[in-house]
C-alpha cells in the first residue's frame, strides 16, 4: 500500500473539531473502555521481551491519571 503522508495529514486535518473516538465516549460516559487493552497490553508485552518504550508509558500513565481523575 502506497500511503502520500500530505494527503493522509490533510484528511485528518479536515476532521471535524467534534469527532471523538469511541475510547474518548465510553470514559466520558463511565464505561469500560479498552484503553488497557490497547496500551496496557502492549507495555506488558514489552516488558516481557525486555523492551523499554518510554513513550508509551508516558501515554499509558497520562491517559490513565485522566481516566483517574475523572471517574473521581
Amino acid at each position: 500500500v502506497q500511503l502520500s503522508v500530505i494527503e493522509v495529514m490533510h484528511q485528518i486535518d479536515n476532521l471535524p473539531g467534534s469527532l471523538t473516538t469511541s475510547l474518548q465516549r465510553d470514559v466520558e460516559a463511565g464505561k469500560a473502555s479498552e484503553f488497557d487493552s490497547i496500551l496496557g497490553e502492549s507495555l506488558r508485552l514489552g516488558r516481557l521481551c525486555g523492551i523499554t518504550m518510554p513513550a508509551i508509558e508516558y501515554c499509558y500513565s497520562s491517559i490513565l491519571a485522566r481516566i483517574n481523575f475523572g471517574s473521581s
